[in-house]
């Protein structure tokens, strides 16, 4: 199974908007390095929720037009629980999206 297949990346859609798999590759290494990524566990345990969901905004956004659907439903739960103020599954969602986030690291920063 190839890195795509497994961290379910269809590259027909990556295509449709990335002119090459090279850039497209380029831009997800970028993304996958984002500061947020780290920033955003102290955050949840510093309860500083406004900083959290800018962070999150802006990582779903991304991960939406990176195609990585896995990730962007990961990340968009925990915005929603932090706009409902519902904090009960914050930890257990936020290990959910680390583990997708690593697992899409592992593959494509090497």
């Amino acid at each position: 199974m190839d890195k795509y297949t497994k961290n379910k990346i269809n590259t027909g859609l990556v295509l449709n908007d990335f002119h090459t798999i090279e850039a497209y590759e380029e831009a997800l290494r970028f993304y996958l390095q984002d500061d947020f990524f780290n920033e955003l566990k102290g955050f949840l345990d510093n309860n500083d929720f406004e900083m959290a969901k800018d962070a999150l905004k802006g990582l779903y956004i991304l991960a939406g037009d990176l195609k990585l659907f896995p990730l962007y439903e990961a990340l968009l739960e925990i915005y929603q629980d932090l706009l409902e103020e519902e904090y009960r599954y914050l930890g257990e969602r936020y290990e959910t999206m680390k583990a997708i986030h690593d697992a899409l690291s592992e593959d494509f920063l090497k």
